[in-house]
């Protein structure tokens, strides 16, 4: 009988867990900003404690940053500013740190507090900056939440914003167990057609990461 119950708990919170997943999706495709928001916000502090302190990408990341030397970033889907220090330690003067889960960037205040750094929870599409204000924007593998629907909309705005796009996301379908929520796209295809293209890439254990700028190479690349 022990065992029977445990099962069912089990599947109990795989129902529930999937449940959320569906939720994500459908508020995601039908582009229900409330849901979509409260769905970040409930797992803020999870995603934080299982992969707040990874590092795995920074040597990447860092060697991009002292090519592009920018004086401004902007981080897109910042979450619990896991990158900050990075920025903070290649002394990037201004640093904007943007996500739609207040929760996230409570804890983002939390963990790192500089005069650099400004977050806001203002929508992306909405961020009101000059084009071409960003030396760097930063994607962290966060456009494989936004569906198709919306994709061109959003890269679009990030072309208009930056001069350079750093673009981390999944290399398999599903490697993390989480369908419900991964959208794939051919950023190649999507960034080009804002007049952009892949100016250098490679891996990161299972994820594909890539810069995307106009007219030349990086220096060394």
């Amino acid at each position: 009988m022990a065992r029977i119950s445990t099962q069912w708990r089990k599947a109990g919170r795989l129902l529930i867990d999937r449940m959320g997943h569906w939720r994500f999706q459908v508020a995601a495709m039908l582009h229900l900003p409330g849901t979509y928001k409260r769905y970040w916000d409930s797992r803020a502090r999870e995603i934080d404690a299982a992969w707040g302190q990874a590092r795995d990408d920074f040597p990447v990341l860092a060697e991009i940053i002292r090519k592009i030397a920018p004086r401004s970033l902007l981080d897109i889907g910042c979450g619990s500013g896991r990158l900050f220090p990075l920025y903070l330690q290649l002394q990037v003067e201004e640093i904007v740190g943007q996500d739609i889960s207040g929760e996230a960037l409570q804890i983002a205040g939390e963990h790192c507090s500089s005069p650099q750094i400004t977050l806001t929870g203002c929508p992306l599409l909405q961020l009101a900056y000059p084009a071409g204000y960003f030396d760097l924007i930063v994607s962290n593998r966060v456009l494989q939440h936004i569906p198709g629907s919306r994709i061109h909309k959003v890269v679009g705005k990030l072309a208009e914003l930056g001069k350079s796009v750093y673009l981390n996301e999944a290399i398999k379908d599903d490697p993390l167990g989480e369908t419900f929520y991964l959208f794939k796209h051919d950023y190649q295809q999507l960034f080009g057609a804002c007049g952009l293209t892949a100016m250098q890439q490679g891996t990161i254990g299972a994820q594909h990461w890539s810069v995307f700028g106009a007219a030349r190479p990086l220096p060394g690349s």
